[in-house]
């Protein structure tokens, strides 16, 4: 899963368990998890609504300037 996340430029935000993998990354880069999972034979993909993707790389930026504070 780590390997398929990497070439399609998501995050493995959370591993709820060895069945149960949450990726995290760029909303257009999502969309695309749900096709490309069902090809892969995943049992099932699901968009979870939050408000960002705040357990992916896309934070860096954010999460450097708390460190200066």
């Amino acid at each position: 899963m780590e390997a398929f996340c990497r070439e399609q430029e998501w995050t493995c935000a959370n591993l709820n368990s060895p069945g149960q993998i949450v990726i995290s990354g760029e909303s257009e880069k999502i969309e695309k998890a749900i096709p490309l999972a069902k090809e892969r034979g995943f049992k099932m993909a699901v968009p979870l609504k939050v408000a960002g993707a705040y357990h992916s790389r896309l934070m860096a930026g954010a999460s450097a300037a708390y460190a200066m504070c």
